[in-house]
């Protein structure tokens, strides 16, 4: 028996694809890519047509959600300088030793699916869990690592070293 339908494939990034897997976990919705692709073209199809009956209701959204922007890029802003003070008074005060930051660098996993905690990273090289996370400050502020926030709230760290 002959199936009446179409396939269609389609080449993304592996971020895209990434964000669309992360998208479904969050989504109640939709259960796969494929549903969520129909869905989307559907609408966007159907979008099309009902564009001047939606158009002041889009544009009064839209407000609200830059303004939400602004005021989430202004708290991001401010969170950032914060940390980056924090990050130049630790290192002005000689917080941390090289041999240290540079045996914290060498215990970061390469990647994001083995990220770990400082604590994690000092129980690896045998230092203080404060001394691991001001190390960790300071190769994030340097761009050397970087940070991921998982559900407990905890930071995990890992680098392309």
């Amino acid at each position: 028996m002959a199936d009446d339908r179409t396939q269609v494939n389609v080449r993304i990034s592996d971020e895209q694809h990434k964000r669309w897997k992360d998208f479904l976990e969050e989504s109640d919705e939709y259960r796969h890519i494929s549903e969520l692709i129909r869905h989307s073209v559907e609408k966007e199809i159907e979008g099309d047509a009902d564009d001047t009956a939606t158009q002041p209701a889009d544009s009064d959204r839209t407000d609200e959600v830059l303004e939400a922007l602004d005021k989430l890029s202004a708290r991001f802003d401010s969170v950032e300088t914060t940390i980056q003070s924090a990050a130049e008074e630790m290192r002005s005060e000689g917080a941390i030793g090289d041999d240290t930051l540079t045996t914290v660098f060498e215990a970061v996993p390469e990647h994001a699916t083995t990220a770990k905690t400082p604590e994690q990273i000092a129980d690896d090289v045998d230092v203080s869990e404060r001394k691991a996370a001001i190390a960790l400050a300071q190769l994030r502020q340097d761009n050397l690592v970087k940070a991921v926030p998982r559900d407990s709230g905890d930071m995990e760290y890992y680098g392309d070293n």
